[in-house]
């Protein structure tokens, strides 16, 4: 739309073109991804939620193959065990922070490293998924599949990188 708003129908449609070939350039390079079921962690002012398939961020992360939840909402402490999946992606709050919270260190995805901390709401990534533009996307997937790619291989010895580190 904004393409044609400006007069310029074929960038904008060269640069979709563009950001959905690395999307599929990541999906034929991560076939670990594919149906791995990956709830986004969503921290706000102390609140966990993991966000709704049809957000725009964790669309980013569907697009990459990865299965959402069942679960979405709001998660109360005692339930945390609704990030307990194969992979888990938290937002808006730092690793050191999460871990200090037993309930959160203790879930098996947290202790087996299958964990991806994309730093709190001062980091570049939170803005970049947040706006989930064709200039944004790249750095998201720059930054993002590495780190997925170290969660998702089913090894446990693989260490998953802090991206806020």
């Amino acid at each position: 739309m904004t393409g044609r708003a400006l007069g310029l129908p074929d960038e904008a449609e060269q640069l979709v073109d563009d950001v959905e070939g690395q999307f599929a350039a990541a999906v034929a390079a991560n076939p670990d991804f594919a149906g791995t079921v990956l709830p986004l962690g969503y921290v706000f002012e102390g609140a966990h939620y993991v966000l709704e398939e049809e957000d725009l961020r964790t669309t980013f992360f569907t697009d990459l193959g990865f299965a959402p939840p069942d679960q979405t909402g709001e998660v109360s402490p005692e339930l945390l065990t609704t990030f307990d999946r194969d992979v888990l992606v938290v937002v808006g709050e730092v690793r050191d922070a999460l871990l200090a919270d037993p309930l959160f260190a203790g879930l098996d995805v947290v202790r087996e490293d299958r964990t991806v901390y994309l730093g709190d709401f001062t980091e570049d990534f939170a803005g970049a998924l947040g706006f989930s533009s064709p200039l944004s996307l790249p750095y998201a997937l720059d930054v993002a599949v590495p780190l997925l790619a170290q969660a998702a291989d089913g090894d446990p010895a693989t260490a998953v990188e802090d991206y806020a580190a």
